[in-house]
């Protein structure tokens, strides 16, 4: 099985994203980090997590800590937009 990283951007006082509907982009991060943490687990594989709670994360110490430690690492974003509407993505 691999050692995955994932990193929910943002938390603690670092808002940073906020929809039009009340959305904050640092809830959405960690929630799907959690859920993916949860769904990687049940199938085998080791999860590495930058945070687990509202806290700031420290991005680029959790790279440094993870270099080498790990077979994939993800970092989880989400957009601003200014209609509940608006779609997008990236790979």
């Amino acid at each position: 099985m691999a050692t995955i990283a994932l990193c929910a951007g943002h938390g603690g006082t670092n808002n940073h994203a906020k929809s039009p509907c009340g959305l904050l982009e640092k809830d959405l991060n960690l929630k799907v980090a959690l859920w993916l943490r949860d769904m990687l687990q049940a199938a085998g594989h080791t999860v590495l997590m930058a945070r687990t709670t509202d806290v700031n994360a420290n991005e680029a110490q959790f790279a440094a800590n993870i270099n080498g430690k790990c077979d994939l690492a993800l970092a989880i974003h989400f957009n601003g937009f200014s209609s509940c509407s608006s779609t997008d993505n990236y790979t």
